[in-house]
């Protein structure tokens, strides 16, 4: 699966300390979930290349406990989504 972000207006990354930020965050909502291939960071947009992992891969993971039941390990994935880039950008935009 490929994933492209890109702001419309101003930049994702100000400074390098945005982009260390983001790629610790990024890990920490989704590396339980997926695998990342490889991503590209820059100013104003974002690309990664992942794969989502098994539900087998990741059934011991408490964080599947706490979401409100999604169906599918794409639903578990986009909710991780959401939340990562939530928050990045209550961090980014203080």
């Amino acid at each position: 699966m490929f994933i492209i972000e890109q702001s419309i207006e101003n930049l994702v990354f100000k400074s390098e300390v945005n982009y260390i930020y983001f790629i610790k965050q990024f890990d920490s909502y989704l590396s339980a979930y997926i695998n990342s291939y490889c991503y590209n960071l820059l100013d104003d947009h974002f690309h990664f290349m992942i794969q989502i992992k098994d539900v087998t891969e990741v059934k011991n993971s408490h964080i599947l406990l706490n979401i409100n039941k999604p169906k599918t390990m794409q639903d578990i994935v986009n909710h991780r989504f959401k939340n990562f880039y939530k928050s990045y950008a209550m961090v980014f935009n203080k």
